[in-house]
């Protein structure tokens, strides 16, 4: 005799199915930390930024309150953890009085839903943040919330940025390397930003766009008659097709301005955009070692090794063997500033030949040729800075003025070096070099 079939229910399949299909389970786990936050008379503040692991059933809202500066924009974004299609969250922003008025209702983004207000009342609101879920293959899900209030955004009129009037090159605002929010730009009120960029720098203008896409025009310009006519530029962007930034090396031997332009484009005519700029590359850079004795020197014709063979080991940092050498090198350091105004930068010589003299030589080109028993790191023109004397230890520093003695102005690039007796070694032919340094004067 055969049994009867197994029979299951279609809530059963419906249940399992829900189950596998999404990564959310039906069982809906212990309440989050901001419950009992059920209805608008019991909304709970929530901070800026990112808040996750909420939790949100089909029976069980979620009221969150904010208070709203005069002339800021809220922004508020309510993600689902689960991928459920269609979209079973809604996000809605009410004010504070008993939730009476409507003030927006979230558009889907993804698996998300948006609010995006501006207080133009001229006085702080009090608004509540309301999220539904309607439970679609589950009664409960989890969910995060990102809040944003940004000041005077472009939402309902024309509100300009605490960087105005930077309207073109002439009233360009000075920018340093960081990172600035809330800046605004429309049609036909371009922004500009003017960079200092020390020679051998390079510069990356990046625009962040917290709304999504914009079209927006990136362009950089030199101090010019032509500066922000959008044709004679040095470089272009464009956000259009996703956000790529700027970047500009500035070959010109010297510290340059260079000013930074951005303008709505052709698909931004009608709006105003909010977005962040960040600057990279204008920190005037610390003093850089180059030209070492271990064979790698190069200044642009191929690696450089040491007269005779006595290169230091790979890495050693500092310039070819002399006779007290154990492996290393002569290694010059410097401490202080490269700040023209402050004139304090100092050179120390370690691990040279003990008791000798030596010579602190400074130079406008950078090469790399072997001389004597060393590389020589420098060329024309060359200055001889300062003699000293080394001690027992094969040490010593420098105590004149660099600046003085080197004929500095702000902006230049100078190479240093150190140069000392090596009696009997060194090739046999008595002298030395520590590797160089290269200092950006500022």
């Amino acid at each position: 005799m055969r049994s009867a079939p197994a029979r299951f229910s279609l809530s059963l399949i419906v249940a399992f199915a829900a189950s596998f299909l999404n990564p959310v389970s039906a069982q809906c786990g212990p309440d989050d930390g901001f419950e009992d936050n059920d209805t608008c008379a019991t909304a709970v503040p929530i901070g800026l930024g990112v808040t996750d692991d909420l939790r949100i059933t089909t029976t069980d809202r979620d009221f969150f309150s904010i208070v709203v500066p005069p002339g800021a924009t809220l922004t508020a974004r309510a993600t689902l953890s689960g991928t459920q299609m269609p979209d079973p969250l809604d996000l809605r922003l009410f004010d504070g009085s008993n939730c009476s008025t409507l003030l927006d209702v979230g558009i889907p983004i993804f698996y998300s839903k948006e609010v995006l207000w501006q207080n133009a009342t001229g006085a702080p609101v009090g608004a509540v943040l309301r999220v539904s879920f309607s439970g679609g293959i589950s009664p409960c899900d989890q969910y995060s919330m990102y809040v944003e209030l940004s000041p005077g955004s472009c939402i309902g009129g024309s509100i300009d940025d605490t960087l105005e009037d930077n309207d073109d090159c002439a009233s360009a605002t000075p920018m340093d390397d960081g990172l600035v929010h809330n800046l605004t730009v429309q049609p036909g009120d371009d922004d500009v930003y003017e960079v200092e960029l020390p020679d051998g720098q390079t510069l990356t203008a990046d625009l962040l766009l917290p709304f999504g896409s914009a079209d927006l025009d990136v362009y950089l310009y030199e101090d010019s008659p032509a500066c922000g006519d959008g044709v004679n530029y040095l470089q272009h962007v464009n956000t259009a097709a996703g956000n790529v930034p700027l970047v500009w090396t500035n070959t010109s031997g010297e510290v340059r301005p260079y000013y930074v332009q951005v303008r709505s484009g052709a698909g931004q005519a009608q709006f105003c955009t909010v977005y962040a700029l960040r600057i990279d590359g204008t920190a005037w850079p610390d003093p850089t070692p180059f030209c070492f004795g271990d064979g790698t020197a190069d200044a642009g014709a191929g690696p450089v090794d040491c007269p005779c063979g006595n290169a230091a080991g790979p890495g050693s940092g500092g310039g070819c063997l002399h006779s007290e050498s154990i492996g290393f090198g002569a290694l010059l350091t410097s401490s202080g500033s490269t700040e023209v105004a402050a004139d304090d930068l100092s050179f120390t010589i370690t691990g040279a030949r003990a008791h000798q003299t030596g010579m602190l030589i400074q130079g406008q080109q950078a090469i790399a040729l072997p001389f004597k028993g060393g590389v020589l790191c420098m060329g024309y023109e060359t200055r001889r800075l300062e003699a000293f004397t080394l001690d027992g230890s094969g040490s010593a520093t420098t105590t004149s003025s660099i600046v003085a003695e080197g004929a500095i102005s702000v902006g230049r690039t100078r190479h240093y070096q150190a140069w000392f007796r090596d009696p009997g070694g060194s090739c046999g032919t008595g002298s030395n070099f520590t590797q160089g340094l290269t200092v950006v004067w500022h």
